[in-house]
């Protein structure tokens, strides 16, 4: 405290992750079936303060980015203020595979997430899922012949839609504004002067997950003892 004015600093994150996991597996015969749901939350808090002042822009609110103010001392000089970004996504999943006699491969997945980059409830949530398939061609009765020196030989092939958000910022499906003040001093005491808000650039708040389909198909091999290995993609 130094003239009846005090000046703090401080800068916080904190991240915020829970996941709920059920699985079941199982083997009958020649038939293996494994599946999986989940839930996982996850947030992100970011807080940065800069307080030395008693005026405010906004009557009533008590957010420490509202203040206005300057002191001076040294090295304790700095502008009042601050900055505070969240952040959440949600997520809904699940997963199966289906293996038969370890020759024939299915497999399939759908999640469901909900991203608070994206401002309109319809908008925030979306659907993304996949299948997939392969054959063990080196365990056929017709491939004995090869099985010195063929060890695994996998045709698989796959489909499915990815939800990608991280093209944008934690706000730029929403208007922003931003908010200053011009001082005066006197003496060791800052005061307000003038204050200005001004409207942030034009917002497209229908935007939502960009969906990207991806397509994949290979062969995978292995020789002599699994001396060599590969795949074509």
């Amino acid at each position: 405290s130094i003239g009846s004015a005090i000046w703090k600093s401080k800068e916080e994150f904190s991240t915020f992750n829970t996941q709920q996991l059920l699985s079941y597996n199982k083997n009958i015969g020649k038939h293996h079936v494994d599946a999986m749901l989940g839930h996982e939350f996850h947030q992100y808090n970011y807080d940065l303060i800069r307080y030395g002042s008693a005026y405010s822009l906004i009557d009533d609110f008590e957010g420490y980015v509202n203040f206005l103010g300057t002191q001076t001392y040294g090295t304790f000089g700095s502008t009042t203020g601050g900055n505070i970004n969240k952040y959440a996504m949600e997520s809904y999943f699940g997963r199966a595979n289906y293996i038969f006699d370890d020759k024939y491969y299915v497999s399939a997945s759908i999640r469901r997430d909900g991203s608070s980059k994206f401002k309109k409830p319809e908008n925030r949530w979306g659907t993304f899922w996949s299948v997939g398939a392969g054959w063990r061609i080196s365990s056929e009765e017709f491939m004995e012949a090869t099985r010195s020196w063929l060890d695994n030989l996998k045709l698989r092939a796959s489909y499915g839609v990815i939800g990608n958000q991280n093209g944008i910022g934690m706000y730029s499906g929403y208007q922003t504004w931003s908010y200053g003040g011009g001082d005066w001093t006197s003496g060791a005491t800052t005061h307000p002067e003038s204050t200005t808000l001004k409207k942030g650039g034009w917002v497209n708040d229908a935007l939502t997950w960009e969906n990207v389909h991806t397509t994949d198909a290979g062969l995978d091999f292995s020789l002599f003892g699994s001396k060599l290995t590969g795949a074509f993609d």
